[in-house]
């Protein structure tokens, strides 16, 4: 039998074709080889598995067809995984070319963490580089904190706790992580920008659903009602405001939310 791969690679993808080719490059450019892609196609019609036929020396499962969302997507694919480490890589977002190579060097005789996340940078359409989010794994019980393209979590950890809810389509990685965190999994971050990330994806064009079920999630594992309500109205009213700007041209002043203001948001590179 083979020897199973260090870390299993995710990707869900639906009509990707014009985003796929640079999440795939990022995988040929790994300086770390140890690993798998599963991708989990939902009945793409764009041109996504040509792509992927023509790259079928990278893809090493497929799996075709449609799905219940995104959350049953992600678990088909931890369901085939067969590496140590599970990374969830959207079709639109990428890796660094060091990003395998780095979490292996760290998990390196560190049995106890069940989930290593990292830094993510954001960039805007034209891929220019807007700022780059920290990973805080203690403050999980008040946001989301912890970079979901940008951590990998063991394999067994999806075992114990459970794959992704199907009732969540916009929070279910928050949902998951904290579910994690509450019953007792070890996360450790490090200051490494472990992943690239484009705006306007799921989440950020859904945002009051995303942050409907924030709040249901936290409800779920245990914060005050009160807090999880003060949480919900105040992430209204800041992406409420951020629309209002953003629609009166002020992108200046949004950037500079993003750059300065935003949660756990530290530095740019």
């Amino acid at each position: 039998m083979n020897t199973p791969p260090r870390f299993s690679i995710i990707t869900a993808c639906f009509n990707a074709a014009r985003t796929l080719g640079r999440t795939l490059e990022s995988l040929q450019q790994q300086r770390c080889r140890d690993f798998e892609w599963i991708v989990v196609d939902g009945g793409s019609t764009d041109g996504t598995l040509a792509l992927l036929e023509e790259h079928k020396a990278l893809v090493d499962v497929l799996l075709p067809g449609p799905d219940r969302g995104i959350s049953d997507a992600f678990n088909k694919g931890v369901a085939r995984a067969r590496g140590e480490f599970v990374g969830i890589l959207n079709a639109d977002d990428f890796y660094l070319p060091d990003t395998l190579a780095t979490v292996a060097a760290l998990a390196e005789g560190r049995p106890e963490v069940d989930v290593w996340c990292g830094r993510q940078r954001y960039v805007d359409e034209q891929g220019a580089p807007v700022t780059v989010f920290d990973a805080d794994p203690t403050l999980l019980p008040t946001a989301m904190t912890v970079n979901h393209i940008a951590s990998f979590s063991r394999r067994q950890l999806y075992r114990r706790q459970g794959g992704f809810k199907l009732e969540y389509r916009a929070a279910m990685d928050y949902e998951l992580y904290l579910r994690c965190f509450t019953r007792g999994a070890v996360f450790e971050r490090t200051n490494a920008v472990l992943a690239v990330m484009a705006l306007g994806g799921t989440s950020d064009r859904n945002w009051r659903r995303a942050l409907r079920e924030v709040r249901q999630a936290q409800l779920e594992h245990g914060v005050a009602m009160t807090q999880a309500q003060a949480r919900y109205a105040y992430g209204v009213l800041k992406g409420q405001a951020r629309r209002w700007l953003e629609r009166a041209g002020a992108h200046g002043v949004v950037d500079v939310y993003r750059r300065r203001v935003a949660s756990v948001a530290r530095s740019q590179r």
